[in-house]
Parts: structure tokens; C-alpha cells; sequence
């Protein structure tokens, strides 16, 4: 049996297109070292990554937005190149992780941008903690009813031992490969460095045993989604037409559910809108924040591009 080499978060951040804007930082007080990039000045915007991503995914968008803006692209415990200790994973841990990070950099307030479990996580964050969300992004969000049953399936699986031993054994690179190109609309964007950026730090020593503690706790329960209604911050959900993941249909819910909302429908775009289309994104993001987001072509809220 050939043995996984198990990759080193410090080694590999250090060799990184993060090296010289990323940093290591326990903004918790639990000896936990979390790995944050932060570039650029003005407001701060917060970027919070979907399930087993890190923040190598919004690296484009990070980069065009830090010409104008103050911001931050964090992996919280257990992904990325932060560190994976044992213990619980849930949104709440990464809503109170999120907590202590703008209380690290003495932020009254942030743009928050999440994708997918990310969007749920920032979700959770508005409820909560709705006097510190200057304005909100939702890209391609997890959450609504319709993923229920698949996710219940996926989290009653990952409880059973032999088939979390037989799915580590299956987080090959060309699994990555197969993983990210069915979540884009155009699988030619997924090259070499996007599938080790994901391969490499899922093996890192705690990765996967961290992914695994998220899916079993993806019930549902923690967050009732009734309370989306009540979100009252200026919130932008951009939304690929082609996702296979989450379905459209969710985008336009959370645009119903949330009043101050506008809604961005991007065609020939799946679930990765920050990967596959990073300067149409990071230019909507700019032009909410500014509050210049122009009509589009079928009304007032809604926009396709």
C-alpha cells in the first residue's frame, strides 16, 4: 500500500502566492494558529470560503479588490493552512472564529463575502451579530431546504467508520481533479495549482479527520432559516446559472427572503463564481460596496450578466 505524503501548512504557505501578505494568528486565545491574508486599505471586506476550500480560491479576487479596499481572506481551524486540532467543526465554531479575527484587527464592522458553506457561515454571522455587517455578499450560498436530503445522506455516511476510511483513501489528485471540474461550468479552468491548492491541504496532518467532523455536523440544526428574513443589512447574492451544486432556485429565495437585497444571475458560471468569473465578480463587489451596481436587463433587483 503506497502511504499519502502528509503536507506541512507552515512549509506550504511559506512557498505560497500568500507569502508575502499572509500570517499566522491564534485570534482566538486557544493556541489554535489561524491563517489570514490581509492586503489593502480603506473598508474591510471579509472573505469566508465554502467546505473543504481555502482561501487560495478568492486569490484573483483578493488581488483586484485590495486596490481599494481593506482585505481579508481567512482559513479558520481545520482548513487550509490553518491549524486542524481535534475537536468540534460547525458553523457556529466558524461564526465565533469570525468573532475573534475582526476583534484581532479592532473592526467595528466588515463586508462579509461567502461562498457556498461560507455564505451560510456569513449568514449565521448577520443573524447574530447584525450591528457588525456593514453590507453582506452571498455567492452561490449553502443552506436553503432543497439540500436537505442530499446532505443528510452525506452526513449520516460520513458517521460510519469504513466509509470515511474508504473515501480518504479515495482524495486522490484526480479526484480533486473530478470534484472541482463538475462544480465549474468551463472545467478548463481547473489546472494543476487549483488541484493541489485543495488536494495538498486536505492531506495535511488533522485535514481530512477535520473535514469529516464539518459533515457531521451539516444537520441543520444549528440555524433556523426563518431567521434569514430578518437579516436586515444591504445584501448582493451572486448566483452561477449553471451551478449543479446548489440550485438557482436558492438564489432567488434568499433575494425574496431578504428585503434590502439585489440579485446577480451569472451565465455560463457554476458554483464557483470567484474562480470562474473572478473580475465580473470582483467588480460587482466594488460597485455594491460603492453603491453604483447598475440595472441589468430585467428589472430593478434581479440581473443577469
Amino acid at each position: 500500500m503506497i502511504k499519502k505524503t502528509i503536507f506541512d501548512e507552515k512549509q506550504m504557505a511559506e512557498k505560497s502566492i500568500f507569502k508575502s501578505c499572509g500570517k499566522f494568528i491564534d485570534f482566538d486565545g486557544e493556541g489554535v494558529k489561524n491563517f489570514v491574508v490581509e492586503k489593502g486599505k480603506g473598508k474591510n471586506i471579509i472573505f469566508i470560503n465554502g467546505i473543504a476550500a481555502c482561501v487560495y480560491t478568492w486569490r484573483a479576487v483578493l488581488d483586484i479588490l485590495s486596490r481599494e479596499f481593506h482585505v481579508f481572506g481567512v482559513d479558520f481551524k481545520g482548513t487550509g493552512f490553518s491549524d486542524k486540532p481535534e475537536g468540534e467543526y460547525s458553523i457556529n465554531v466558524f461564526t465565533n472564529q469570525l468573532v475573534g479575527l475582526m476583534k484581532y484587527f479592532n473592526m467595528d464592522k466588515a463586508v462579509l463575502v461567502g461562498n457556498s458553506l461560507g455564505g451560510e457561515v456569513a449568514l449565521d454571522f448577520a443573524v447574530k451579530y447584525p450591528e457588525k455587517v456593514s453590507k453582506l455578499v452571498l455567492i452561490d450560498s449553502a443552506g436553503y431546504m432543497k439540500n436537505k436530503k442530499m446532505m443528510r445522506i452525506l452526513v449520516r455516511l460520513s458517521r460510519y467508520k469504513v466509509i470515511s476510511s474508504i473515501l480518504k483513501k479515495c482524495i486522490t489528485r484526480n479526484f480533486i481533479k473530478k470534484i472541482a471540474q463538475w462544480a465549474v461550468f468551463d472545467d478548463k479552468i481547473v489546472d494543476v495549482k487549483m488541484v493541489d491548492s485543495y488536494y495538498k491541504t486536505m492531506n495535511t496532518k488533522g485535514g481530512f479527520s477535520a473535514f469529516i467532523e464539518l459533515v457531521k455536523n451539516l444537520s441543520y440544526t444549528e440555524f433556523n432559516y426563518e431567521q434569514v428574513k430578518n437579516i436586515k443589512s444591504s445584501t448582493l447574492i451572486i448566483w452561477g446559472k449553471e451551478d449543479k451544486w446548489i440550485p438557482v432556485s436558492d438564489a432567488f429565495r434568499l433575494h425574496q427572503d431578504i428585503k434590502n437585497s439585489k440579485l446577480v444571475i451569472l451565465n455560463d458560471c457554476g458554483h464557483g463564481p470567484q474562480e470562474e468569473k473572478p473580475e465580473k465578480v470582483a467588480e460587482l463587489i466594488r460597485d455594491f460596496i460603492n453603491d453604483k451596481l447598475n440595472d441589468g436587463k430585467s428589472g430593478k433587483d434581479i440581473f443577469y450578466n
